[in-house]
């Protein structure tokens, strides 16, 4: 009985953590989602100097935050096929902050969303399994 016991904690900590990394990758594409608001509305009024540090910090939670978050062995074709989102996402960055296009921006803002979503997903799906298991 003291096996199964420290089994059901072993496997309660794991769905913890695993719940916790996901709601820090939820927060990642918050904070990433804020910025690039942050970035459009500084391209609307003009101010250059907040567009840019904007674009910065944005390509900085992707590069730390999205980049850093992901486990390329273990990951596998997701990990890889994240991966090509993240480094889509600095390129077009790099480009709206260039060339100013807001078109740049509403695509890559789609794109977040559209997979910032997909993690929201995944967390309640987990949520609805733990609760299930206990």
């Amino acid at each position: 009985m003291r096996g199964i016991n420290a089994y059901r904690n072993v496997d309660s900590h794991t769905s913890v953590l695993a719940a916790k990394q996901l709601d820090l990758v939820v927060l990642a594409y918050d904070a990433l989602i804020a910025r690039l608001l942050e970035a459009q509305e500084a391209l609307r009024s003009g101010d250059i100097a907040l567009r840019g540090e904007k674009v910065s910090r944005a390509l900085d939670i992707i590069d730390r935050g999205l980049v850093g978050a992901l486990d390329l062995n273990q990951g596998g074709d997701i990990a890889q096929a994240l991966k090509g989102h993240y480094d889509r996402w600095g390129l077009l960055l790099l480009r709206f902050n260039l060339t100013v296009d807001e078109s740049i921006m509403a695509s890559v803002l789609e794109d977040v969303r559209t997979l910032r979503s997909g993690w929201d997903e995944l967390r309640r799906m987990q949520a609805a399994a733990s609760a299930v298991a206990q």
